[in-house]
């Protein structure tokens, strides 16, 4: 496979997505880059990405000071099938604060996804945070690399 049309691309990056419950968030502060697992679940518009963060902790003025993110997503399990079988999926996007009724469909989704977290993202101080996909790149097999620019 080295040539994909753009909507297999998108729909075997939406598989992966919706597939893996957390991903790796990549972001850069102060010059420096930082990475944080994090919970995450796919939104219904297949646009978003959503997430879920104290807004005390040390993340989240990062997010809202330097709001262009990259979401890693990777189906390697440290097995000897990885190299045929595993594929990694690069979300670069921007970090949108979500509000009124997309939060609390945001919420809903993440509880549905993530049950032991549904006390986390019902406390007040926990903020929904949205990463509006800009584009994708998926790798399969580890070195088929193909890059979509998403319209959103």
């Amino acid at each position: 496979m080295s040539d994909f049309l753009d909507t297999d691309i998108r729909t075997r990056a939406l598989a992966l997505m919706g597939a893996e419950r957390s991903a790796v968030l990549a972001l850069c502060h102060e010059g420096r880059p930082r990475c944080f697992q994090m919970a995450v679940a796919l939104g219904a518009d297949e646009q978003r990405v959503y997430l879920a963060t104290s807004q005390d902790s040390s993340k989240y003025p990062m997010l809202l000071a330097c709001p262009r993110v990259c979401l890693f997503f990777s189906t390697a399990r440290n097995r000897d099938t990885d190299p045929q079988h595993a594929a990694t999926l690069e979300v670069q996007g921007v970090i949108e604060p979500v509000a009124g009724t997309r939060e609390l469909q945001a919420r809903q989704l993440l509880v549905a996804r993530h049950g032991t977290l549904e006390q986390f993202l019902g406390d007040p101080g926990t903020r929904i945070l949205a990463v509006r996909m800009t584009r994708l790149v998926l790798t399969e097999r580890f070195q088929q690399v193909a890059v979509l620019d998403v319209d959103s």
